[in-house]
């Protein structure tokens, strides 16, 4: 179960990862805040937490309607369960819990898409947490026996929007792999790759 706090000893078994570095401003330099990734699988669900560190005292953040969060700061976590670049189904919350999800395709297009799962948040001295619960249900995937689940980890550190329509990302992002089909087997994620990277992208075409 997840409470909307990121303890390292309810944590203790999942594989821990951090984005920990910025392209913007600066080059390549330590990230002003760290972001802490947990994540782990039961036979039902993928669990993911963030312990986003942030300058709390001017925390953007409220309460919103569904893919409305607007230019809060915001948590997310992309899935590519064919692994081939087909879609990327990307899931988040701001601080508040308030959610949004966007399905991305090849072109770099959005499409509409809406996925049942939950976040809990909580708010702390120097950083916020948000712990996801994802049923795998949810999700199509292929029979393989042999599953490669592409990952991606993005906490915004900076966002520019000219537009309400565009979006500018610098991000630190990891990729990884689910060894089995049947996530009654319990292996963690492995990673395969990371990188940094800049994404200017328009979500919507009007």
């Amino acid at each position: 179960m997840i409470d909307g706090v990121v303890d390292s000893l309810e944590w203790a078994g999942a594989s821990r990862f951090s984005i920990g570095y910025e392209i913007e401003p600066a080059d390549n330099a330590a990230a002003p805040y760290n972001t802490d990734v947990f994540i782990t699988t039961t036979p039902t669900d993928i669990l993911v937490g963030f312990i986003a560190q942030a300058d709390m005292s001017n925390l953007r953040s409220s309460v919103r309607s569904r893919d409305e969060i607007n230019d809060d700061e915001n948590v997310a976590i992309g899935i590519d369960t064919y692994g081939d670049g087909r879609a990327m189904i990307v899931l988040g919350s701001n601080p508040e819990g308030s959610q949004f999800d966007i399905k991305i395709l090849p072109n770099g297009s959005s499409d509409d898409y809406n996925m049942a799962f939950e976040t809990l948040t909580s708010k702390h001295k120097d950083s916020y947490h948000v712990e996801f619960r994802i049923p795998i249900r949810n999700f199509s995937f292929s029979s393989d026996d042999t599953q490669r689940w592409k990952l991606v980890f993005v906490q915004p550190l900076l966002k520019w929007n000219p537009n309400p329509f565009t979006l500018f990302y610098a991000c630190g992002s990891h990729g990884y792999r689910r060894p089995e089909v049947n996530p009654s087997v319990g292996k963690d994620f492995e990673l395969e790759n990371s990188q940094l990277y800049i994404k200017f992208q328009y979500l919507f075409d009007i």
